[in-house]
């Protein structure tokens, strides 16, 4: 069956392909082996999502434009009978899914250009995991008191000794409300 429908749905299937394709090594990569958080991190994984960021993306829009190239071709077969076979060609079918392929790249260029990589600093324990996910609220105590602006509103990172000592300060503080509380 070589009808103008049949042949949306399968440019609709191959962009819906192309995204599942594109999830298989990110799935391998975070489920199925598990690493520390300092081997899984890392700068070409980090390469990896941007691409598959965008990729994904890209097939989300094809396979958009394609429902919709599809809906137009329906309501052309209800709403105008006797032109559906002359509107709606199987060469014209064709030339619509090549245009909605080469579309929608360039109609995502405004998201490439937004989308880039930051470093992010994340503290690690000595078996390479993330401390946050055991103790939050010592990390935001931690990042909260690691930056003093100066007069110059110049960003200046405290001493070590500092953050201790004001760490322990919020422990105690934290420590007397709960127990006013309780």
């Amino acid at each position: 069956m070589r009808s103008p429908t049949n042949i949306i749905l399968t440019g609709l299937a191959i962009a819906d392909l192309l995204v599942m394709i594109d999830y298989i090594p990110y799935v391998i990569h975070l489920y199925l082996y598990r690493r520390s958080r300092r081997d899984t991190f890392t700068y070409g994984w980090t390469i990896f999502v941007l691409f598959h960021s965008n990729f994904a993306q890209v097939c989300h829009t094809i396979s958009i434009c394609l429902t919709l190239i599809l809906a137009v071709w329906r309501y052309v077969a209800v709403a105008r009978p006797q032109q559906n076979r002359e509107w709606c060609s199987y060469r014209r079918t064709i030339l619509a899914i090549l245009i909605a392929y080469v579309f929608c790249p360039v109609l995502c260029i405004p998201v490439y250009i937004t989308t880039e990589m930051r470093e992010q600093v994340e503290i690690l324990d000595s078996n390479g995991m993330s401390i946050k996910g055991r103790n939050e609220s010592l990390i935001g105590v931690v990042l909260g008191v690691t930056r003093r602006e100066n007069k110059d509103k110049r960003v200046q990172h405290l001493p070590l000794a500092d953050v201790t000592r004001t760490l322990r300060r919020r422990r105690r503080k934290a420590s007397m409300q709960l127990s006013i509380l309780s």
